[in-house]
């Protein structure tokens, strides 16, 4: 996966899987708390969507 596709999985499955909306809003509410709890943690896009086999070049 390419690191767009990465982190978007990421949400997904530890932010919006198993949950049932009650419209549009309320999923755009829920992805934007999931984007902004993600940019609290410390370098976590930046660990996630990391390869170590680039910096090896």
């Amino acid at each position: 996966l390419n690191p767009v596709e990465q982190l978007w999985l990421n949400i997904k499955q530890r932010y919006l899987s198993n949950m049932a909306f009650k419209d549009y809003e309320e999923i755009v509410d829920k992805c934007c708390d999931a984007w902004n709890d993600i940019l609290k943690k410390d370098n976590f896009v930046k660990k996630l969507c990391s390869r170590e086999w680039i910096e090896l070049v």
